[in-house]
């Protein structure tokens, strides 16, 4: 076995160093320690991606399920969260749906109500048994609705946080 040799204090080095391994310490690479050009492939780092959808603020709000994004790896949706633009009065209610292929990634839908203001986000909670995705998964956001007495308000919108690990 060769002999360890160590440094006590700072030690400047000109060119490279190499090895046949390298074991950094713990939390020893920072952010600030990375160069803005060492152009680092995206396939190394997480990708976060924070994917809005929405109805048009102009019209009635109406049923609608609208693809949010395909993934391009596998992750997770780690939120989602959803709201309007002009309130819903008396006793409208829109419930926002978040789905991977079809199958809900939420507890329960959230429920846009005349509770809640104009641009407010409701969050919704996540169900960590169906929030995986993979490549070509699709994410869609359904907006459906139960007419009341009151206004149905109008630009209902949803926002998806989604963490993808690997790219394909």
């Amino acid at each position: 076995m060769a002999n360890v040799m160590r440094v006590e204090g700072d030690m400047y080095v000109a060119g490279d160093i190499s090895g046949r391994t390298t074991t950094l310490a713990d939390n020893s690479v920072t952010n600030a320690k990375v160069a803005s050009g060492a152009g680092i492939v995206a396939t190394k780092v997480v990708q976060q991606r924070v994917i809005t959808c929405g109805l048009d603020s102009t019209v009635d709000a109406i049923d609608q399920t609208c693809v949010a994004h395909v993934c391009r790896g596998a992750g997770t949706v780690t939120a989602f969260g959803a709201g309007h633009i002009t309130a819903l009065a008396g006793t409208e209610v829109c419930s926002v749906q978040c789905y991977i292929n079809g199958v809900s990634c939420l507890m329960g839908a959230v429920a846009l109500d005349n509770g809640d203001a104009a641009r407010a986000v409701v969050d919704g909670t996540i169900d960590t048994e169906a929030d995986d995705v993979a490549a070509d998964d699709v994410i869609e956001v359904a907006f459906d609705w139960t007419t009341g007495d009151g206004d149905a308000g109008k630009g209902q919108f949803a926002t998806v946080v989604l963490t993808e690990t690997t790219w394909a």
